[in-house]
């Protein structure tokens, strides 16, 4: 670009997904080709859309550049890995065997020295994986959930936002119609790091408010401000469906009560 009147170019700042470039005064050239700390871009993991006996494997898909967990390389993910629950060491489970009702991280492995090529492997562990031979840097990349059944919840997960697919699967509360303020523990619903969480709040019938607010009130105050969903019902005969992102505590419990109205509970 030109240069306005009484004005030097400092420096030409040029960038890409795998380097940085700083042009300064003079033509001296600084070079990076180190990702921003914390970096991670075209995070996405999925779980099959198969019957649910086939459901343990868990997709990370190609694209996905980030830095490793201790940010001192680069990890460039050029074609899609699975992580199966049923395998062992890279591209399965770290160590051990298959646990049901368990939430398992995933994370993706790579070789400093780039001679193996990355993958997934899910562990019990969210901060320290068991490292298969030939690899030695990783990152935490999502979580998924292995149910009673021994299978894989199934989820589409973008970046942070996490998808999770079947209504009946993912019920929460079923016809609550509590005066007090009660738990709904959604610790089977979202992982451990996960502090909030986005509901579908379906009420049957009638004129209803329904208040929902963090485990102990907004920031630990039994009289914190709550979140309101409010189903207006002129007949009596509609149902009606709302949803809300709210903050859990850090075992993942929110509370409910029905604040007033009448009709049928409220399903989470």
């Amino acid at each position: 670009p030109s240069t306005a009147a009484n004005h030097k170019r400092f420096a030409k700042i040029e960038s890409s997904a795998s380097i940085h470039t700083v042009t300064m005064l003079g033509n001296t050239t600084f070079t990076s080709a180190a990702y921003p700390e914390d970096f991670i871009m075209s995070l996405r993991l999925i779980s099959p859309n198969g019957s649910a006996s086939a459901a343990t494997t868990l997709i990370l898909k190609s694209g996905l550049r980030c830095r490793d967990s201790t940010d001192a390389y680069n990890i460039d993910l050029d074609a899609d890995v699975n992580g199966i629950i049923t395998a062992s060491g890279a591209g399965g489970l770290d160590t051990g065997t298959e646990a049901s009702s368990k939430w398992y991280p995933a994370h993706v492995l790579a070789d400093s020295s780039g001679a193996n090529t990355p993958k997934l492997i899910l562990s019990l562990s969210s901060s320290a994986p068991t490292m298969p031979s030939g690899y030695d840097i990783w990152r935490r990349v999502g979580w998924v959930r292995n149910n009673s059944g021994g299978h894989f919840v199934r989820i589409q997960q973008l970046m942070d936002f996490v998808s999770r697919e079947g209504i009946t699967a993912a019920e929460a509360l079923s016809a609550g119609s509590a005066a007090a303020f009660t738990d709904i523990d959604l610790s089977t619903f979202i992982p451990s790091t996960s502090y909030l969480a986005h509901i579908q709040v379906r009420h049957p019938n009638g004129d209803m408010n329904f208040a929902f607010r963090r485990n102990g009130g907004q920031y630990g105050s039994a009289s914190a401000t709550s979140w309101f969903l409010e189903f207006k019902d002129g007949t009596g005969t509609q149902s009606h469906t709302g949803h809300l992102t709210i903050p859990t505590d850090t075992a993942q419990i929110i509370e409910y009560k029905k604040a007033s109205g009448s009709g049928g509970g409220a399903m989470v």
